[in-house]
């Protein structure tokens, strides 16, 4: 009897910070950030232990100079910011949002984005 009232216990420590998080639960609207700054955004979800996401940081490493007071280029951690996560629906990762100055989603992409197609995307979205 114990052991199950235990179990449960730990079962709900477990589920509260998620019905919690989901309550809350918008997550942050980057295309408000977008909006509010009046230039693009692009939102890199993924985790720091994925061999792809960790190359996709790599690959806007290296843009971010080229970009710089373009384009706003954001990492989100789906582990540590789950509510954002889910309020863009992030099911595989590394996923990739382009948002335009006035906050509009114009592009996702799912996959290990490389340097030259992720820069011809940027210009066909007009986002340099």
């Amino acid at each position: 009897m114990k052991r199950l009232f235990f179990s449960l216990l730990l079962l709900l420590f477990l589920i509260l910070p998620l019905a919690a998080a989901a309550e809350e639960g918008k997550g942050v609207d980057l295309g408000a950030q977008a909006a509010a700054q009046g230039h693009p955004l692009v939102a890199d979800f993924g985790m720091n232990r994925c061999s792809s996401c960790i190359r996709q940081s790599e690959i806007i490493e290296k843009l971010k100079d080229e970009t710089s007071g373009k384009v706003e280029w954001k990492f989100i951690h789906i582990g540590e910011d789950e509510a954002t996560a889910g309020r863009y629906k992030i099911l595989l990762i590394p996923t990739l949002i382009f948002f335009d100055g006035q906050g509009k989603e114009l592009y996702r992409y799912v996959g290990l984005m490389d340097e030259a197609a992720l820069k011809a995307k940027l210009a066909e979205l007009k986002l340099l």
